[in-house]
């Protein structure tokens, strides 16, 4: 979960591949504003109008057969989505951004990181 200056923000990790969205204020339901089938959110990172979300892509084989990870990206507070990165790690059975820094450090950047062990730096400044 993730706050932005108007909302409340959310992943699934059903193979729905879900971002769900509420306004803090009034307090609504979550409304769906990302989908992608067989993927799962992982995790979500947000400061002001920024948003970051880690995913990975089941292929339906089964446990622990995923086809890559996905780091997407909004700097419209999710009116809009960037797919910024993407690491197949060479087939590797589970290829996730399993890791975060939960928070983006004070000058916007995101550190992340895949199973395998590859990790990331990344910063976007809103429009």
């Amino acid at each position: 979960m993730a706050l932005t200056d108007r909302y409340v923000l959310w992943g699934s990790d059903d193979n729905l591949g879900r971002v769900l969205r509420a306004s803090r204020t009034p307090v609504k339901d979550g409304k769906t504003i990302l989908w992608q089938p067989h993927h799962d959110v992982w995790w979500i990172v947000a400061k002001k109008q920024q948003i970051y979300a880690g995913t990975f892509r089941d292929t339906g084989q089964g446990d622990e057969k995923y086809a890559g990870a996905f780091l997407l990206a909004s700097a419209d507070e999710g009116q809009t989505w960037q797919k910024l990165l993407e690491d197949s790690d060479g087939g590797r059975p589970f290829s996730a951004f399993d890791a975060e820094s939960r928070q983006l450090s004070a000058d916007g950047w995101l550190y992340c990181a895949t199973v395998s062990g590859k990790a990331y730096r990344v910063r976007r400044t809103p429009k």
